[in-house]
């Protein structure tokens, strides 16, 4: 059987990051899909309420495969990737370390096409040594009819 893949596009919107750290920390989100690295502003979380707000939107598009049997798209993760923006970091100096990556998530792109009535999803951040977190994500996919 030959495989189908159908065009949607998706809109995700990074909302908030919760994270438990000992001190503020300057972090960025990245969105690896395929060649393109996307990635919001830096922003603080806060040591005291351990959270920050970024709604950043970021709007893609993407092939996902079709399962006609199933009747739906199947599983295509795309991952969030945590980076602790380095102390003096220079923009202008392409050369220097801007940024440490320090854990990820995983967002599920044929879960969403497959629900389009769920329209959050709360993802734990994976590897964050000795720290817990999350991404709190708002989405919208548009499927091709």
């Amino acid at each position: 059987m030959e495989k189908v893949f159908k065009k949607i596009n998706f809109q995700v919107r990074i909302r908030q990051v919760a994270m438990t750290v000992l001190e503020d920390m300057n972090i960025k989100i990245g969105i690896k899909h395929g060649a393109k690295k996307l990635s919001t502003y830096d922003k603080t979380i806060n040591s005291e309420t351990k959270t920050c707000i970024f709604d950043q939107t970021f709007v893609m598009d993407t092939y996902l495969e079709w399962d006609a049997e199933d009747n739906k798209y199947k599983s295509k993760k795309l991952p969030l990737l945590v980076y602790k923006v380095l102390p003096g970091a220079n923009a202008d100096d392409e050369s220097a370390p801007k940024c440490k990556m320090i854990g990820d998530a995983e967002m599920d792109v044929g879960l969403y096409a497959n629900n389009p009535a769920t329209t959050s999803d709360k993802l734990k951040i994976k590897n964050l040594k000795g720290l817990k977190g999350y991404i709190k994500i708002l989405f919208a996919v548009y499927t091709e009819k």
